[in-house]
Order: C-alpha cells, then structure tokens, then sequence
C-alpha cells in the first residue's frame, strides 16, 4: 500500500514535466531566446557576457567565446528542451539538445562552462574531462561567473522577462 502511495504521489510530478521544441537563439553562454520565452539551461554556469579570463599573462573573452560556441549549437535550429522548473528571472530551467548534442555538455566539455552539482550532477565528468585537459577556462586563472555577477553587478546585463510556455 505503502509503494502504490508513493507511485501515485509521484506521477503528478512526472505528468507536468514539459518537452519544449522550437528554434532557438544564444543570448549569453547560457540562456537561450525561444519563441515567447527565455530557457537557462540547466546545471550549468557560463562565463558572462563581459567576463574575462587568463591564460597565461594574457586576457581574453571567455564570456563572449561561451555565447559564440552557444550561437553555434542553436542559432535557427530546432531544440528540444526538457523543462526542470523555473528561476528567479522567470526563465524556464531546461536541458536542451539540438538533434543529438546536449548543449550544455557540448559547453562544459569545451572548458566554456561549470558544472553546477548543487543542482544536478549530470555535467560534472565533462567538466572534469575539460579539467584535465585544460581546455577553455581549465587553460588559466577565472572566476567563477556566479562571483563574477556578484563583484560586478552593472555589468551583468537585465535578463529579458518572457512569458513561460504553457502546458497543452
């Protein structure tokens, strides 16, 4: 009795998971424009837009190559987006794949995001992966963007507020 309650305590939660398709649009490194709605995607971080980083003595655009490597995976293609919930901006927190490539990994991998395992563990071996190899942020000295946000408020620019979309 005990198992058929908790089965049927945890169907609802499993009924209002929403599939979202449509095209899409890097705004930074981590948060995509869809069609009414701004998705973050989920269990990642991404340098922002304005950040720097440092390989050596050297400083370049870690911010801005996310968001370039992000315009790569989504720009005019058609994602599919698994929502998780929503965040404080009101933004959907989602997964998204285009065709087969989990964006977010493709990010990690690529040294240009963090794993985020306080919200989920699903992107921590790419980002040890990335690590070891030394790619991207993993080449040098950065922040992490959640301090970076926090140290430079007025450079991080206001989230647009869309509507969510809503369930069939």
């Amino acid at each position: 009795m005990k198992w058929l309650l908790s089965l049927l305590l945890f169907l609802p939660a499993v009924s209002h998971a929403q599939v979202i398709t449509g095209q899409g649009k890097a705004i930074d490194g981590d948060s995509i424009a869809m069609t009414g709605f701004d998705v973050r995607l989920a269990g990642i971080d991404a340098p922002e837009a304005l950040q720097t980083c440092e390989r050596g003595e050297e400083n370049w655009a870690c911010g801005q190559e996310a968001k370039a490597l992000l315009s790569a995976l989504v720009d005019g293609k058609v994602l599919s987006c698994h929502q998780r919930g929503s965040d404080k901006y009101n933004r959907v927190v989602a997964s998204c794949k285009a065709g087969r490539t989990d964006v977010a990994e493709a990010l990690v991998r690529a040294g240009l995001a963090v794993a985020l395992p306080q919200f989920s563990d699903q992107y921590v071996f790419a980002e040890a992966q990335a690590k070891s190899r030394g790619v991207g942020i993993w080449a040098g000295e950065f922040m992490l963007p959640a301090d970076f946000r926090a140290a430079n408020p007025s450079s991080v620019p206001l989230v647009r507020i869309e509507k969510q979309p809503q369930a069939p």
